[in-house]
C-alpha cells in the first residue's frame, strides 16, 4: 500500500503489509 492509501485503508482490515512511518506491519 502507498502512503496515499493510508487514509482509505485505515478503517479497513488489509491482508497486505501496511507501511506507516517507515514501519511495516503485516495485518491479517
Amino acid at each position: 500500500r502507498l502512503l496515499h492509501d493510508d487514509s482509505r485503508g485505515v478503517g479497513e482490515p488489509l491482508n497486505e503489509t501496511v507501511c506507516v512511518l517507515e514501519e511495516c506491519k503485516g495485518l491479517v
